[in-house]
């Protein structure tokens, strides 16, 4: 822990920024979504505080609970109690909410991979006079659970027992000025695992900490160039450290990297009608000489539509990157993404909705690693009926493949869920 210590006062600049709020993060995924807040924010008579409960229970049929090979597939249900609560503050020219929601899985015979999952979420967004823009964002994230994080994904497993703490914030800041705009942003993230046990080789393993502190700092620019389109290029720096103890025994590693694109987009994210394309190129160092550094193009394309009457709402992406195979250790994966999912609202109290997203995954090779590609595939589609104004039933089914050049990495799964839930 001492290396950590020592990223920490390292990292203390961006520390400050996130005692308010934490950085940006795509990686979803607790028992709620926090609403995404606007750009600038209308301005309120006088301040407003409301709250928000929105509780539910589910459960969940997996017919391959560890993701096995064929042949050796478990089967399980899952029973989840998910409550949830929301404060939103808006005033004068900001708006802000804090969110805190919790999961608590107990599987009907696989109890070793029982968890509790307790999530806080918070953000704002102070805005102008509709040119200066400063939005913060917070989380901490505590998960009790056998889980093994594998590929840049949690899958629960019996052979591991872990404790799993997690606080991630930042700060972005915009400045609009006759037709043009710049953009400043900072972060900091922190990982911490306690008391993983491992047995898949025999004897029990003790890890005693594995921990990760990353640091991200960028900046962007923008021009409007007419009919809509605004132009724009971002440049992100990112810098992380790795510390892993197993059996008394210290191991650290770093890496270094970016981003660097330039595209265009039309419209906003909340408008009935967006799109954006950004090309240029990821880049991830890896101190250890042992991994391989990657460098990789760059893609980001999104385009949302949704019709007048907001029954209908489609969305596409498409992305490249590079992203960690495990959370807490230095190896990482070229990236490669594309997803599609669209709701209706068929009638008033019953929306359908379905997706599908194929992830293609090179590995980078090194400590004694064997080169590897994957393609994860999943699918996906469900119902939710408001049974009453606050309360709904919900069904979804979820199917996941994955084809591997490691043949101990394929696997399929089915998972079938039906749940209830209100907001208050």
């Amino acid at each position: 822990m001492a290396r950590i210590a020592r990223a920490l006062l390292a990292l203390a600049p961006l520390a400050l920024i996130s005692t308010t709020a934490l950085a940006q993060t795509d990686e979803p995924e607790a028992a709620f979504a926090l609403p995404r807040l606007g750009q600038p924010v209308a301005a309120a008579p006088e301040a407003l505080v409301t709250f928000y409960f929105e509780p539910s229970a589910g459960v969940e049929y997996n017919d391959n609970v560890f993701r096995a090979v064929d042949g050796a597939e478990q089967d399980d249900f899952l029973f989840v109690l998910a409550p949830a609560a929301r404060l939103a503050l808006t005033g004068d020219d900001m708006r802000g909410e804090i969110a805190l929601g919790a999961e608590i899985g107990r599987h009907a015979d696989l109890s070793q991979n029982d968890y509790e999952d307790f999530d806080i979420r918070g953000r704002a967004v102070w805005s102008r006079e509709a040119h200066t823009t400063l939005r913060m964002d917070g989380r901490f994230r505590y998960d009790h659970s056998a889980i093994n994080e594998t590929e840049g994904e949690i899958a629960r497993r019996a052979d591991e027992v872990t404790r799993f703490f997690e606080a991630e914030g930042g700060l972005e800041g915009e400045r609009r000025f006759d037709g043009w705009f710049l953009g400043v942003e900072g972060g900091l993230g922190l990982v911490f695992f306690e008391d993983i046990t491992s047995t898949t080789a025999g004897p029990s393993i003790f890890n005693g900490d594995r921990d990760r502190a990353e640091a991200e700092a960028g900046f962007s620019a923008g021009i409007e160039v007419g009919g809509g389109f605004v132009a724009f290029g971002e440049a992100l720096a990112r810098h992380i450290g790795y510390f892993q103890e197993i059996e008394g025994r210290d191991f650290a590693r770093t890496s270094d990297g970016g981003d660097l694109l330039v595209g265009a987009r039309y419209g906003e994210r909340d408008d009935a009608l967006f799109a954006e394309l950004a090309l240029g190129v990821h880049y991830r160092d890896y101190a250890a000489g042992a991994l391989d550094d990657i460098v990789f193009p760059g893609l980001r394309a999104e385009a949302r539509y949704r019709t007048l009457d907001e029954r209908l709402r489609l969305r596409g992406r498409a992305a490249t990157g590079i992203r960690d195979s495990d959370l807490a250790n230095a190896s990482g994966y070229r990236s490669a993404r594309l997803g599609l999912d669209a709701s209706y609202e068929a009638l008033p109290p019953l929306t359908l909705f379905a997706g599908f997203d194929v992830e293609w995954r090179d590995f980078a090779t090194g400590f004694g690693a064997a080169d590897r590609t994957d393609v994860l595939a999943t699918a996906e589609a469900g119902a939710r009926y408001m049974v009453y104004e606050p309360g709904y039933v919900e069904l979804k089914v979820r199917y996941q493949d994955r084809s591997s050049d490691e043949p101990d990495a394929r696997f399929d799964a089915l998972r079938a869920s039906f749940s209830v839930g209100a907001a208050f």
